[in-house]
């Protein structure tokens, strides 16, 4: 696999979820909620979204881009609606960072309001892998991708994608609840060393 060199510079990226337009919420809210939406102004709005999102990201100087995660309502609900083997526990509590949040109780008694939880597309429910995990995304996975290769192509970012395909691919993993498990009460140490996380997701190349 061939490696992407920093070879003048330090090329720069990021992860996570970015801000999504109010318009793309208020679908994402009724798709999630159970409410009438058009399918196709929701993809629609969806690739629109995410040109806009990765011709910003170029003109603040990212060289690696992303899609800001705007198809992915949250972790939970990805996991659901593309593996088969995991189910929602709805009267299950969800407990997470316990330590840290003993520690600092008044932090992220704020936090859980009005960041993660209060900017939540909707509610935030434990998810049980309880079978074979299999993975059944293709069709979004599909849409994820042609928007950002058309965002990036809009961009300006064709060429240099191209050339980065043709050299290699580039893998990210990443886990934002990882390190957790290395505080986590419930998990004995045979457990911490190598338990897998429900959580984590393997990302396309970008």
């Amino acid at each position: 696999m061939a490696v992407q060199q920093n070879t003048d510079h330090l090329q720069t990226t990021h992860i996570g979820s970015l801000p999504r337009p109010h318009n793309l919420l208020d679908l994402l809210k009724a798709k999630y909620a159970g409410q009438p939406y058009d399918e196709r102004q929701l993809n629609s709005m969806l690739m629109q979204a995410v040109a806009d999102c990765v011709r910003k990201q170029v003109e603040c100087g990212i060289e690696i881009v992303t899609d800001g995660e705007y198809s992915k309502p949250g972790f939970f609900t990805y996991i659901r609606e593309r593996f088969d083997g995991f189910e929602s526990r709805p009267s299950q509590k969800l407990t997470i960072f316990q330590k840290e949040v003993s520690a600092f109780p008044e932090y992220y008694a704020q936090y859980f309001k009005e960041a993660m939880m209060g900017g939540a597309i909707l509610p935030i429910v434990p998810v049980v892998c309880t079978g074979p995990v299999k993975y059944k995304g293709e069709a979004k996975l599909k849409i994820d991708i042609d928007n950002v290769k058309a965002a990036a192509k809009a961009a300006g970012l064709n060429k240099e994608y191209r050339a980065i395909v043709a050299a290699g691919i580039l893998l990210q993993v990443d886990d934002p609840f990882l390190p957790d498990i290395f505080v986590e009460p419930g998990l004995d140490e045979k457990q911490m060393r190598g338990a897998p996380r429900s959580t984590s997701r393997r990302r396309t190349p970008r």
